[in-house]
């Protein structure tokens, strides 16, 4: 069970039940994940409230950490978005800003 708020001016709800997510940054009630590509194939899907979600196009959210390096990649809106499994080529990683990978030492 989770527990989440919400404020409204100076009002304050307290929402708590199964399926409330609160956000992983303030505890508000969560709406979006971070959209943010791993490596693995996967999203970071952090839970984030309308506020600490950086909007980077259709359908798509940044936590914070990820907006900003989404930012300082260049920033380009994204579009025409297509889910899918599996590992991102070098170009589409150097297109929306995925860091690379360090190197293991052997």
């Amino acid at each position: 069970m989770g527990c989440a708020y919400e404020k409204n001016g100076d009002e304050i709800t307290i929402f708590c039940g199964k399926n409330v997510k609160p956000c992983a940054i303030c505890g508000q009630v969560a709406d979006y994940l971070c959209d943010y590509p791993l490596e693995n194939g996967e999203t970071c899907d952090k839970q984030l409230c309308a506020t600490h979600a950086g909007i980077v196009g259709d359908n798509l959210e940044y936590c914070p950490e990820h907006y900003k390096a989404w930012l300082d990649a260049g920033g380009k809106k994204i579009v025409n978005v297509k889910r899918f499994k599996g590992k991102l080529s070098r170009e589409q990683r150097k297109q929306i800003g995925v860091p690379r990978r360090a190197r293991k030492k052997r």
